[in-house]
């Protein structure tokens, strides 16, 4: 898979500091776990489609190689 357009986000340095200890007891990057709860934010909204058809990458799927 090619690379996928980056955002940059400024939180408050407890966020920031739930989000390591967070990602880390789910086994995944910061970037991977906001990736993870955005996309399920969006979906519950309507704003995203369903995941995609079997054999496709869900957001759930991406591994922790994704930068933090």
């Amino acid at each position: 898979m090619g690379k996928t357009p980056s955002l940059g986000i400024r939180v408050q340095p407890e966020t920031k500091e739930a989000l390591e200890r967070a990602a880390k007891a789910d086994m995944r990057s910061i970037s991977s776990l906001i990736e993870k709860v955005l996309v399920e934010w969006l979906r519950e909204k309507g704003y995203l489609g369903k995941p995609a058809a079997a054999g496709s990458i869900a957001a759930e799927d991406l591994n922790a190689s994704n930068d933090e």
